[in-house]
């Protein structure tokens, strides 16, 4: 675990919605470093969190209360996200499958 400020608003649990193809995806942050934005975790497709995020981290925009998250899920599946604030409640962005090439809104909410 990394040993830097912890951002205690974005550890837990978030849930999506629903992909167009009928997927779900959970992951759970359990440490986010406030200074430098990297962030560890376990991420699941269909299930609950099991398996470690890969490069992952978030950055907090100039001027505003938003933040860009994005999670790399083994290698192929990645999530580039927007909050609207610092809460953390509502992730809204892209999907990314490298393997497909597929790209898809997906909305994660805090759980």
């Amino acid at each position: 675990m990394s040993n830097g400020k912890q951002n205690p608003a974005l550890q837990g649990g978030y849930l999506s919605e629903n992909t167009a193809q009928g997927d779900f995806y959970t992951i759970l942050i359990t440490f986010a470093d406030y200074d430098s934005g990297h962030i560890e975790g376990l991420w699941g497709k269909n299930h609950a969190p099991a398996n470690p995020l890969g490069s992952s981290g978030y950055h907090r925009l100039e001027a505003s209360n938003e933040s860009t998250l994005t999670f790399e899920f083994d290698g192929d599946i990645s999530f580039i996200l927007l909050s609207k604030d610092q809460n953390y409640k509502r992730l809204s962005g892209q999907f990314h499958s490298k393997q497909s090439g597929s790209t898809t809104h997906v909305v994660f909410n805090r759980s």
